[in-house]
């Protein structure tokens, strides 16, 4: 790990984390972060979320076709060597999996989140590497869980770490009480909308299974499925 990473962590309940993550890239405003997820369901539901809040970021799973893969991977790296310029830019995050963990080489990121708690140290030592690097500060955020305890004490006892060497990071409360309705609204406005999508989804399998085995459906069947 190295000497010039500063780890953090966040004690909170599984429906916090996005309130805080919110929170700390407010504070953040202006740096480049990484934020990494353990699943792809995740990941889409988080850069969806930052979509509702007007957080610009890119989005980056397996699942993606390669193209747009490598294309959100350069748009993020000249977002990160923006900021290192002085330019003027949205901003530069990168929520993805940890399909970015290896072999991403971008060496000016200042800040990276752990959204969900990695499996195992190997995972942990790899997102925390994309920061901090070259003797510049960086900064590592662990948003943690009750349901997170077990797999973090084991990446502490794996690391040689106490867990009561990482800081608390420092929240202003009354600041967290002032977002947590928008907050709230946004999680309801995007829980929505992908329940609408993945409804859509469902309905065109279940058209075109039904076609393919030329099976008729029923005026009511038919309107139902397109609605």
């Amino acid at each position: 790990m190295p000497e010039t990473l500063s780890e953090y962590m966040v004690r909170c309940k599984s429906e916090e984390k996005d309130l805080y993550m919110y929170y700390f890239l407010q504070e953040k405003k202006g740096e480049s972060m990484i934020i990494f997820s353990n699943a792809i369901t995740a990941t889409r539901r988080l850069s969806s979320l930052l979509d509702f809040l007007k957080i610009k970021n890119y989005c980056l799973h397996s699942q993606m076709q390669q193209k747009q893969r490598l294309k959100n991977l350069d748009r993020f790296k000249r977002a990160v060597n923006d900021i290192e310029s002085g330019h003027e830019t949205p901003g530069a995050i990168l929520v993805c999996t940890d399909v970015a963990s290896r072999g991403l080489d971008i060496p000016y990121v200042s800040n990276v989140v752990h959204y969900q708690c990695p499996y195992n140290a190997e995972i942990y030592v790899h997102r925390c590497g994309r920061t901090a690097r070259i003797g510049r500060k960086g900064d590592s955020l662990n948003l943690l869980t009750p349901d997170d305890n077990k797999a973090f004490k084991q990446i502490c006892q794996t690391l040689k770490k106490k867990e009561e060497a990482l800081l608390r990071y420092e929240v202003k409360y009354n600041v967290l009480d002032k977002i947590k309705p928008l907050i709230d609204q946004a999680k309801k406005i995007e829980k929505t909308i992908h329940k609408k999508q993945s409804n859509e989804k469902e309905a065109n399998w279940t058209l075109g299974m039904a076609r393919e085995a030329e099976l008729p459906l029923d005026e009511d069947m038919q309107h139902d499925l397109a609605e």
